[in-house]
């Protein structure tokens, strides 16, 4: 028989953005609220290393900073095109370079969904 391995704990990230108090942003989210927060799901003690949601997202996607990530001003043609930048993140450094992969070699089934 083989051995018993102990179970992986579920991982289960929502990143949501625009939620912006003072500007109205939780006004669409009263359904994620009363699903998540009535329910005791808070953050408590949050941080976004980038006020854009596109920096922040890409920061957290593959757990480097803004500067590694940014699209270089150097490079030709300027401005990049869409498919390579977004709000100023080069998105060749995002797609691909999650840490989804490290997750789904660790025997976890994974998926991406949304604007990521």
């Amino acid at each position: 028989v083989p051995p018993v391995r102990p179970r992986q704990p579920n991982v289960v990230l929502l990143l949501s953005d625009d939620q912006d108090v003072s500007l109205g942003g939780m006004t669409p989210m009263a359904q994620a609220r009363r699903l998540l927060v009535e329910r005791g799901a808070v953050g408590a003690n949050v941080f976004a290393h980038s006020p854009i949601c596109g920096p922040s997202r890409a920061q957290l996607l593959t757990g480097r900073y803004f500067h590694n990530l940014r699209v270089d001003p150097t490079v030709e043609p300027k401005p990049r095109p869409p498919r390579e930048s977004c709000m100023h993140v080069n998105v060749t450094r995002v797609h691909n370079a999650t840490f989804a992969p490290l997750l789904r070699d660790a025997g976890y089934t994974v998926g991406l969904f949304g604007k990521y």
